[in-house]
């Protein structure tokens, strides 16, 4: 899942940005153009934000992901 997350932020635009919707209900996650994300030595997905903050996602408990138009959720 790692992989096709970082596939489609390649492709998404500069007004887009990248959803993770998690198994659990409500819990989702956006990815910016000026975030960076790796995978962690554990296997986790990290994102370093603009900012710095950090934020990590369990790979096991995404359920989609999907390109979406900057504030259209």
């Amino acid at each position: 899942m790692i992989s096709e997350i970082k596939l489609q932020r390649q492709q998404a635009g500069k007004d887009e940005v990248i959803r993770v919707i998690l198994v659990r209900d409500n819990w989702e996650v956006t990815i910016n153009n000026d975030d960076l994300i790796h995978e962690t030595d554990s296997g986790m997905l990290r994102i370093v934000r603009a900012n710095g903050r950090l934020t990590s996602i369990n790979p096991e408990h995404i359920c989609m992901v999907c390109i979406s138009k900057r504030g259209a959720f």
